[in-house]
């Protein structure tokens, strides 16, 4: 007879694992859109789970956006503070 863990893991007799056979859906869609199996790939992920783009993908507003904050720091603090953003941009540019 085989035992179930709590990890969800069923474990045979014979030393083999298998994972336990899940009887209800990670995700149930109650709208009249259907969804790709990527996007419930990406929704059974759970509620916590944080999509981010590539900061490449982004630069631009990230150089925007950090020139913005920079620009409310004090003036004799300003210089140093880009020079440590430019070092973490091109850091993400290779």
């Amino acid at each position: 007879m085989a035992a179930i863990h709590a990890a969800g893991v069923r474990c045979d007799p014979c030393g083999a694992m298998q994972k336990a056979t899940q009887f209800q859906p990670k995700v149930i869609n109650l709208s009249d859109k259907h969804f790709t199996e990527e996007q419930i790939s990406v929704l059974s992920l759970g509620p916590k789970h944080a999509i981010e783009k590539e900061p490449k993908k982004y630069i631009n507003e990230l150089i925007v956006d950090t020139e913005v904050a920079i620009r409310q720091l004090d003036p004799k603090l300003q210089s140093t503070f880009r020079y440590l953003a430019a070092k973490q941009i091109k850091h993400i540019l290779k």
